[in-house]
């Protein structure tokens, strides 16, 4: 087993040996009727002086690099599964730091009395590529690529969102090409699992680089599914019916058609399980809890990202309804087009129950408990569309057009009380509507020209967005405090928000190349955006709820506007071994925010900024792929962070904005290492980062020790008042790791993983400074064991652990631990009757009073496979058979700490029938 020792890796790998003896020997095998690359072939280097052997494996591009081979006459060997051997002797001093082009015969063993064999591996890293073969891993024939991509080692699944190496993937490709757009969650959970061959991991290329064939230092995680050739023509599919105790059901259908130029998918599903995006995943799903910290605000998804076939899974129990339809096609050669549509309509039902404990200063302890219900109700349509038209083999565009429609409502209860020093304070009871609607327009054209010296180019993009909001909201509030909670307090009101945002955005690019291997860019680009917030509120001062009066505290007019001009240089140099770049920005940034209701005022301030930027990548290690990164970013503030106005939609925890916030700046270095360990046919990563920010916009809190006014803002006692703010500075670090091995002789699939995060952030309480630290860890191990997809047993055990302290009360510093063990089995015990069941216990440590402290999670299903080649499945399932499910969350930000209970769909028993249809090949009758 080859080790490295990580705390030197980087100085063993950017040293060369230091003695004359032994030298790096490069090449390039290739097929050799077709002179394709032949990825994944074995080449070893022995020395006949001592037989000491050198060897590496062949990455993507079909490039290897023997490092360390001594002077002398040796013998190169090459082998390739299908491929007859190489062998030749060279002369390492003579040959230097190359050999010829090796080119591999194809075996041409036709007798049926001869086999070759060979252990699948199941991971290779191939320069900054890593790939798993889908034939290595043991998965049902009728699953969906989701459950092979949860197997793949370093690569986790949850909640609708894949991550890689500790890396979110935000691209989803299928043969190189878009399949739902960039929805990476949609693309797997409607592709069959058994016409994958290969899945490979990459930082991917812009349009603009792919298109140049130019090197670039890449940002966007993506994943690359590598279907079998057999299997590129034809049409897939699946209808699902179940039903349930308490009238629960679930329905979904799915139907694709492929062949060599068209791509078409259409999907439908409806149930009240809480299935909300289009998919039928395990019955076995864990429900996820854990420790999150943070100094600002909660910020809602605007669902304005690309995904257009999923959506953020809530908690409560959901009922959903949807339809979609994805078509792509190639034509004229390269060029092609694609065209997403989806319609969702939805319910939520959601509740929580809530405690608080603030941080203020003083002998006493302050805290809040909540009990709130809602029910939220909401209907969206989006298109995406994708255009590449080659004008010629020179010139390209592209148009992403991005329209979404959505509207919703929400009705919400909830009832607060606060106690200081374990006394009842004041309580509220609240009750809240709001309605609203939202247009968006979002376009990306891109005109990309490569001239007739290699890696010669220019670009031109222009990017833009336009979108508008409407809102009505309605909120009746008692707030009951003093003495024997004898004063009464009311708020009756009903308030409006129009928003509007545009923007456009424009840059212009060229790549020039100087010498074979060093490449300058050159970009300017800039920038104007301007957007409107009008919130206006009425209230009811006669009781005769006509709603005539304007609070002016409650409502404002402001506009902002930002314009930006930038200009950027940056020097690549690469080769097949390494690849260097390091740039320079430079930013001017004019931001402009006026109130023009109910009072007018100005704010305008104007940044400058030389952003540096540089990156390394070790391309030529042995299995292996390293990668080092620097950047400087700015973030400037949100209109809703500069509105003045505020919200009092729970009137114990106001919030208002700050027009006079500044922008920020934050330095980043990261760095990841990737290596397949073929000895052990396993794969390990380790990727870290820190980030130091200055002027950060933090939180100041206010919170009431008895009735006051705060900026001119009344606060019952125990209420608290937040504003954002610019700080000294802030800084967070973390670390992740991954080994995973697989003992195929047993069969078991062995893998541990830990994560390490640091955050150190400012804020005011009371005006008075008060610097918080969070860390947290988490480190699980899990066992497998694989006689084959029909029989499995695993095990898992994670910990999570996460400590929070702060300056003004010590006495409140927290720390808190969760404890998973988990168990599951699937197997087949008798005429293709299979039993599936995992049971998970949770054990909780730190929680408030009234929390859940031990949770035992049980899934059980029962399935019998029908008809030819399994096309049909019956089962009959219950999810959380033990009625424990729960959903607990501690929360830290930057003036409290609190634990957070939230409603989880329980005991569901279900019947259900699935039955999937398939066919392949060019010629096909339905």
């Amino acid at each position: 087993m080859r080790v490295e020792i990580m705390l030197g890796l980087v100085l063993l790998l950017t040293c060369t040996p230091m003695h004359g003896q032994s030298r790096d020997v490069r090449g390039i095998v290739v097929d050799s009727a077709t002179s394709a690359p032949l990825p994944g072939a074995r080449v070893t280097i022995t020395h006949e002086a001592d037989s000491t052997m050198s060897g590496a494996i062949v990455d993507r591009r079909g490039r290897f690099v023997v490092r360390g081979v001594r002077d002398g006459s040796g013998v190169i060997n090459v082998r390739y599964i299908g491929y007859a051997t190489f062998t030749d002797t060279i002369n390492v001093l003579r040959a230097g730091a190359s050999v010829d082009t090796i080119r591999l015969v194809q075996s041409q063993i036709t007798t049926p009395d001869i086999f070759v064999t060979a252990r699948a591996l199941r991971v290779l890293q191939r320069g900054d590529t890593t790939e798993y073969n889908a034939g290595a891993f043991n998965v049902d024939s009728n699953a969906n690529a989701d459950q092979l991509v949860r197997q793949l080692p370093g690569v986790t699944m949850t909640k609708g969102s894949v991550k890689a190496q500790g890396e979110t993937v935000d691209n989803i490709l299928v043969d190189g090409q878009p399949f739902f757009g960039n929805d990476v969650t949609a693309t797997l959970l409607n592709l069959p699992a058994g016409i994958v061959d290969k899945v490979e991991i990459y930082d991917t290329k812009s349009e603009e680089a792919k298109f140049t064939n130019t090197e670039e230092a890449s940002t966007t995680k993506t994943m690359n599914i590598v279907t079998k050739e057999d299997k590129r023509f034809g049409y897939f599919g699946q209808i699902l019916a179940g039903y349930g105790d308490q009238d629960r059901y679930h329905g979904y259908g799915t139907m694709n058609h492929f062949d060599s130029l068209t791509r078409v998918t259409v999907l439908a599903l409806s149930n009240n399980i809480n299935e909300q995006n289009f998919s039928f995943e395990d019955i076995m799903r864990g429900v996820e809890t854990g420790s999150t910290v943070s100094d600002g605000y909660i910020v809602m998804d605007d669902n304005s990202a690309l995904s257009a076939f999923t959506r953020p899974e809530r908690d409560g129990i959901v009922r959903t309804n949807a339809v979609g339809a994805n078509v792509s096609t190639r034509f004229g050669g390269t060029s092609q087009a694609s065209l997403n549509y989806v319609a969702h309509d939805g319910r939520l039902d959601a509740a929580s129950s809530t405690a608080r404990s603030y941080f203020a200063a003083g002998e006493e302890t302050q805290s809040f408990r909540q009990v709130d219900t809602s029910t939220s109700t909401g209907q969206d349509h989006k298109i995406i569309a994708n255009l590449r038209y080659d004008i010629d083999t020179a010139t390209r565009i592209t148009v992403q057009p991005n329209i979404t429609w959505d509207m919703s409502r929400s009705d919400a209860r909830f009832d607060g009380a606060t106690s200081v020093g374990g006394a009842l304070s004041n309580a509220t009871a609240t009750q809240q509507s709001s309605e609203s609607s939202r247009f968006a327009l979002k376009s990306d054209v891109n005109v990309i020209h490569r001239f007739a010296k290699p890696s010669r180019s220019i670009t031109l993009r222009i990017r833009g967005n336009t979108s508008a909001t409407d809102g009505t909201s309605t909120l009746l509030a008692t707030s009951l405090r003093g003495e024997g909670i004898g004063t009464s307090d009311t708020t009756d009101q009903r308030g409006t928000l129009n928003g509007t945002a545009t923007s456009i955005a424009p840059s212009l690019s060229y790549n020039e190349p100087i010498g074979e291997r060093l490449r300058l860019t050159l970009a300017v680009d800039g920038s104007t955006s301007s957007s409107r917030s009008d919130r206006n509120t009425l209230i009811d001062l006669d009781g005769t709820k006509t709603y005539s009066t304007t609070d002016t505290l409650l409502s404002n007019v402001f506009r902002q506007s930002t314009r930006t001009i930038g200009g950027t240089s940056t020097l690549s140099w690469s080769d097949s071994t390494i690849q260097i770049s390091a740039g320079l920005r430079y930013q001017s940034l004019n931001l402009n925010g006026e109130s023009v209701f109910p009072f007018v005022s100005k704010t305008s301030t104007s940044f400058s900024n030389a952003l540096p930027n540089a990156s390394i990548t070790f391309l030529a290690m042995q299995d292996a792929n390293l990668n080092i990164t620097y950047a400087a970013e700015t973030q400037t503030p949100t209109i809703q962070q500069m509105q003045n106005v505020v919200n009092n939609s729970n009137p114990m925890v106001l919030s208002v904005g700050d027009p006079t916030l500044e922008q920020t700046l934050t330095h980043t270095v990261s760095a990841s290492y990737s290596s397949s360990l073929t000895d052990l046919n396993g794969y390990a990563y380790l990727f870290a980062n820190a980030g130091y920010t200055t002027n950060p916009i933090a939180t100041s809190t206010v919170i009431a020790a008895r009735d006051t006014v705060a900026d001119g803002i009344p606060l019952l006692q125990g209420a608290q008042l937040t504003r954002p703010i610019n700080l000294d500075e802030a800084f967070d670090a973390g670390i992740v790791g991954y080994v995973g091995v697989a003992l195929d002789s047993i069969p078991l699939h062995l893998s541990a993983d830990f994560g390490l995060n640091a955050n150190r952030s400012p804020s005011l309480i009371n005006a008075v400074s008060n610097t918080t630290v969070s860390t947290s860890l988490q480190a699980s191990g899990s066992v497998s064991y694989y006689r084959d997809q029909e029989h499995v047993v695993s095990g898992m055990v994670r910990i999570d652990h996460s400590t929070f302290s702060n300056e003004l009360r010590t006495d409140l510093n927290t720390s808190f631990t969760t404890l998973q063990i988990i168990a599951g089995v699937t197997w087949m015990f008798w005429k293709n009757i299979i039993i599936r069941a995992d049971v998970e216990n949770r054990r909780n440590n730190g929680l408030s009073a009234g929390f859940g402290q031990n949770i035992v999670l049980l899934n059980i299903a029962l399935s019998k496979k029908l008809f030819a080649d399994d096309r049909g499945e019956f089962t009959i399932s219950v999810r959380d058979a033990l009625n424990q499910n729960e959903s607990i969350n501690r929360v830290v930000q930057a003036g409290f700490a609190e634990d957070r209970q939230l409603m989880q769909l329980r005991r569901v028993a279900m019947a259900t029938f699935t039955y999937r249809f398939r066919a392949f090949g060019e010629s096909m009758v339905p």
